[in-house]
């Protein structure tokens, strides 16, 4: 059964350029989309699995101006080290920091704060990199959706009954 790891993803200097050129580029889709398309090039052939497992990323910029992404995949336990290792060929060639490295992988226990953190410098990537810095395929929005959709039918009937119990002489 798929569980679901955040990651981070630090890229390489040449995959960092072409990001940036890419969301340079009036006819380019974006820096999201350049990795997005990396990134499920590389998964393909690496998971032995139906279809690529869903995921989603927020492309960030560090504070020495590096490009990076953090993000989430749904996934078995005993994929993690092929995910790892397609992760990093998506990011390409990276040069190690001390006390680093070019992937990070952790069982996400708590969707809503990693989201947060994901989305708390968008604002001051988004003054680097023009274009869309969120990737969500199609079907985890559908998902999301379904889920809100869900919650507020269940909070409405719940302030109905609520309402009906206050009116009662």
């Amino acid at each position: 059964m798929d569980e679901t790891y955040a990651f981070t993803l630090n890229l390489g200097h040449q995959i960092d350029e072409k990001a940036r050129a890419a969301a340079a580029n009036d006819n380019s889709p974006g820096a999201a989309d350049f990795m997005r398309r990396r990134i499920m090039r590389e998964l393909k052939p690496a998971l032995d699995r139906l279809g690529l497992p869903l995921f989603w990323f927020a492309l960030e910029i560090s504070p020495d101006g590096k490009l990076h992404i953090h993000g989430a995949i749904a996934a078995r336990k005993h994929e993690i080290p092929a995910i790892e290792k397609a992760l990093c060929r998506a990011g390409g060639a990276w040069t190690p920091v001390p006390g680093s490295s070019q992937v990070h992988t952790k069982r996400q226990f708590n969707a809503e704060g990693w989201f947060n953190y994901c989305d708390e410098d968008l604002a001051k990537t988004g003054r680097v990199i023009d274009g869309p810095l969120f990737y969500i395929p199609d079907e985890l929005r559908r998902r999301a959706r379904a889920r809100y959709m869900a919650d507020r039918d269940e909070l409405i009937e719940f302030l109905r009954g609520e309402n009906q119990r206050r009116m009662r002489p």
